[in-house]
C-alpha cells in the first residue's frame, strides 16, 4: 500500500541503509586507493551490463504478476527456479566459452586469466539471485524483509571494509578486497534462505492465472520485459558510458576518482528507489488515479529534498574530503557539485519510471533512457577529451536534467483522466 505507513517505514529501513552506503561508499576508495578502485568501478560497471543482459529485466515482470495475481504463487516459484537454472548455465556457458579462448575477455580490466573471469561469474550469479529474491518479495509487499535484508549486507560490508583498514591486510593485494567485496553480494540471499518464509493463503493455492506450466509462466514474464529489458539495457549504458569514455581519455586513476563522485551522487536515490518499489504493486491495489497523485507529490518533495542533501554532501567532500578519503581525493568535490544537481533532478525520472510500469506503458521508460542515452553519450564525448572528470560531470547534469524535463512531460500527458479519454 502506498499510504503514510509505508512511505515512513520505507525511508526509516533507507536511512539505515543510507548509513551504511555511505560509509561503505567511503571506505572502498580509501582502503583500495584511485587506480584499484577505478578497476572495481569497471568491474561493477561490466557486470552491471551482464546482469542486465543474463536476466532480461524481469524484475518488473515478476513484481507486476505477483501483485496482480495472475498466476498462482507455486506456480511462478517453479517458473523461477527454472529462469535461476538457465541464468546459472548462461553464466557457465560463457565462463567455458571465455576459457577455450585463453580468457580473451577480461572481466576484471587488464586481468586476462580464469581466477578473475570466476570471481566476475560468482559476482554475476550473487546479483542474478539477489534480483529475483527481491522481485518475489516486492510483488508480495514484503518491503521490510528486502529492507532487513540490504540492512544486513550492508552491515557485513562496514564490518569486512573496517577489519581489512584497521589490520592493513592485503595492502599489496588490492583486488583480495574486491574478492571479498563480490562474496558479500552473497549476504541476502543466504539470509533470505534461511529465514524468509512465505505461506500461500488457501485461496491463493487454486489456479486464477492463465496456465500453471512454468513455460507458459515465462513466456508471459518475457512478454512484459522485452521492452522494459531494452529500457534498462540503454538506461544501464547510459549510466555507465562516462566510465568507459573517462577511462578511454584519462586511465583509471581519474576513473577511479570519478566513481567515488557517482557513488556518492547516487545516494540521493536511495529514498526514491525505496518508494519505487512500492508505486508499481500500488497501481493494482489503489489505482491510477490515487498512485498518480502520489507520485506527483513525491517527485516535488524528492527533487527539493535531494537538492539538500547535494549541497550537504558538496560540503563535507569539500571541508573533510582528505581526513575522509585521502589526499589522492582532494580535488573530488569539484566533479561533485557540477554532477549532483543532475542526480537531484533525476529522481523525477526513477518516480515516474515505476508509475508507467504500473500502467503498462513500458514503452515511455525506454523513450526517457533512449534520450538520456543520446544526450549523455554526446555531451561526454565533447566534453570529457577537454574537460576530464568536470567534463563528465557537465554531462551527467546535462543529460540527467533534460530526461527529468521529458519525464515531467510525459506524466502530464498520461494523467489517469488523459488516459481515459
Amino acid at each position: 500500500m502506498l499510504n503514510r505507513k509505508s512511505i515512513i517505514e520505507q525511508v526509516g529501513f533507507r536511512g539505515l541503509s543510507l548509513a551504511l552506503n555511505l560509509s561503505v561508499a567511503l571506505l572502498v576508495p580509501r582502503i583500495l586507493l584511485p587506480e584499484v578502485n577505478g578497476v572495481y568501478a569497471l568491474l561493477t560497471a561490466n557486470v552491471a551490463i551482464a546482469v542486465l543482459v543474463i536476466g532480461f529485466s524481469l524484475e518488473s515482470a515478476i513484481v507486476y504478476y505477483i501483485s496482480n495475481r495472475h498466476f498462482t504463487f507455486s506456480g511462478m516459484i517453479k517458473a523461477l527456479r527454472m529462469v535461476f537454472v538457465v541464468q546459472l548455465v548462461a553464466v557457465l556457458a560463457v565462463l567455458g566459452i571465455n576459457g577455450l579462448a585463453h580468457n580473451a575477455v577480461a572481466f576484471f580490466p587488464a586481468e586476462h586469466n580464469a581466477i578473475s573471469a570466476m570471481w566476475a561469474a560468482l559476482f554475476l550469479l550473487a546479483l542474478l539471485g539477489n534480483n529475483l529474491l527481491v522481485s518475489v518479495l516486492n510483488g508480495l509487499g514484503k518491503f521490510r524483509q528486502v529492507n532487513l535484508l540490504n540492512a544486513c549486507q550492508g552491515i557485513v560490508q562496514l564490518l569486512m571494509l573496517a577489519v581489512v583498514m584497521v589490520t592493513d591486510r592485503f595492502a599489496e593485494h588490492k583486488l583480495y578486497i574486491i574478492y571479498l567485496l563480490v562474496l558479500t553480494n552473497f549476504v541476502s540471499p543466504l539470509l533470505a534462505l534461511f529465514f524468509v518464509k512465505y505461506k500461500p493463503a488457501p485461496e491463493e493455492a487454486l489456479p486464477q492465472g492463465i496456465a500453471e506450466k512454468p513455460k507458459m509462466i515465462i513466456r508471459a514474464l518475457m512478454q512484459y520485459a522485452v521492452i522494459a529489458f531494452v529500457a534498462n539495457l540503454v538506461q544501464q549504458l547510459a549510466y555507465r558510458i562516462d566510465f568507459w569514455i573517462l577511462d578511454y581519455f584519462n586511465g583509471k586513476t581519474a576513473l577511479g576518482i570519478y566513481s567515488v563522485g557517482t557513488r556518492l551522487s547516487q545516494l540521493l536515490w536511495v529514498f526514491p528507489a525505496a518508494l519505487a518499489t512500492i508505486i508499481l504493486p500500488a497501481v493494482a491495489n489503489e489505482g491510477k488515479a490515487a498512485v498518480y497523485k502520489k507520485v506527483k507529490q513525491l517527485s516535488v518533495v524528492g527533487v527539493l529534498l535531494g537538492i539538500g542533501a547535494a549541497l550537504g554532501l558538496v560540503l563535507l567532500i569539500k571541508y573533510l574530503g582528505v581526513w575522509i578519503l585521502g589526499e589522492a581525493y582532494a580535488g573530488l568535490w569539484i566533479p561533485l557539485a557540477l554532477m549532483l544537481p543532475g542526480y537531484a533532478a533525476f529522481i523525477v525520472v526513477i518516480l515516474s519510471a515505476s508509475y508507467f510500469s504500473g500502467i503498462r506503458k513500458v514503452h515511455l521508460n525506454l523513450l526517457q533512457s533512449a534520450f538520456c542515452l543520446v544526450l549523455i553519450a554526446a555531451t561526454d564525448l565533447v566534453l570529457i577529451p577537454q574537460m576530464g572528470m568536470n567534463g563528465a560531470a557537465i554531462a551527467n547534469t546535462v543529460a540527467y536534467l533534460g530526461t527529468a524535463l521529458l519525464s515531467v512531460i510525459l506524466l502530464r500527458k498520461y494523467a489517469p483522466d488523459k488516459i481515459e479519454q
